[in-house]
């Protein structure tokens, strides 16, 4: 993934220690695999989870993951495509922080 397409967390964080977000989406802070559902945010808070997307999803759906200061974050793709490729995600970047929206059956996720 090009580090374009990815913010650091300390980009997405406010001076009083919470998260800026460009829309209001609920924060949920994920300590044990989980699944997603749209229109959500995720601080990924414990090292080696899954967070896995959302089944069925349609175009425009977005799901936001930030993870903590480790590098194994797997982000299933629960029958979708990730960036047209059949494999789950991998964020292996220490806190970061990725959208992904829904686009086709062809593309499925994009980052953002």
């Amino acid at each position: 993934m090009a580090k374009s397409k990815a913010r650091h967390l300390a980009e997405m964080i406010k001076g009083d220690g919470t998260l800026k977000r460009s829309k209001t989406a609920p924060l949920t802070v994920v300590s044990s695999s989980a699944t997603a559902v749209a229109s959500n945010t995720y601080y990924v808070d414990t090292a080696t989870q899954t967070l896995t997307l959302p089944a069925n999803p349609t175009a425009g759906q977005e799901v936001s993951v930030v993870v903590g200061n480790f590098t194994d974050t797997t982000v299933a793709r629960n029958g979708s495509k990730i960036a047209s490729a059949t494999s789950d995600l991998v964020i292996d970047v220490a806190n970061m922080g990725i959208t992904l929206c829904y686009t086709n059956t062809s593309r499925g996720w994009v980052v953002l």
